[in-house]
């Protein structure tokens, strides 16, 4: 599991957000823990956001966010990636907007799945958290948000009707990785 490391260019995500619950909520919520669980109907949701933000390149964004760990409550949003800032003017009132703060973030592509996807998700959420994050040299950085990423590999279109969603985890450089590197330099 070997995750792109990149400097993200701040965005906007267009959609629509509901509250939940679930127990044992943690700072970072698995969004694709709830896909099922969530009552949405997705198909008319994402139409409905791409014949309104026509203007921006074909992506969505998942994400739980606004979390009360003690409260056991999160914001889900299914939105619609807006890079083209024309799009903005076209926020309905009953959409949400979320901004995405650049800065550095491992992206996690899934493996290709059919009908195990939702598991495949969460077992990549998982292994983040679980094995790379803690043996990596980076630390979650908590200021920034966490997300899933979809764009035309969600739709089955590729990899025989498989589908592969990316998952993109806000980090930083864990402090004594940071010492070690000044050093290095000679600072």
């Amino acid at each position: 599991m070997q995750p792109h490391i990149i400097e993200l260019t701040p965005f906007a995500a267009v959609g629509y957000s509901s509250r939940h619950m679930a127990e044992n909520t943690k700072e970072n919520v698995n969004a694709a823990t709830f896909w099922e669980k969530i009552n949405l109907d997705y198909g008319p949701i994402l139409t409905k956001l791409y014949d309104t933000f026509t203007k921006s390149k074909h992506f969505e964004i998942c994400m739980c966010y606004d979390i009360d760990e003690g409260a056991g409550e999160f914001t889900y949003i299914l939105g619609r990636g807006i890079d083209n800032p024309a799009d903005l003017a076209n926020i309905q009132p009953d959409m949400t907007k979320v901004d995405i703060a650049g800065g550095l973030y491992a992206i996690f592509s899934t493996p290709p799945a059919a009908d195990s996807f939702i598991q495949t998700a969460q077992d990549t959420w998982n292994e983040i958290f679980l094995r790379w994050l803690p043996q990596s040299e980076f630390e979650y950085d908590g200021a920034r948000r966490d997300f899933s990423y979809h764009d035309f590999r969600d739709h089955g279109w590729y990899f025989g009707g498989k589908v592969q969603v990316d998952i993109c985890i806000p980090i930083r450089q864990k402090e004594e990785e940071m010492r070690k590197s000044q050093l290095r330099a000679g600072r």
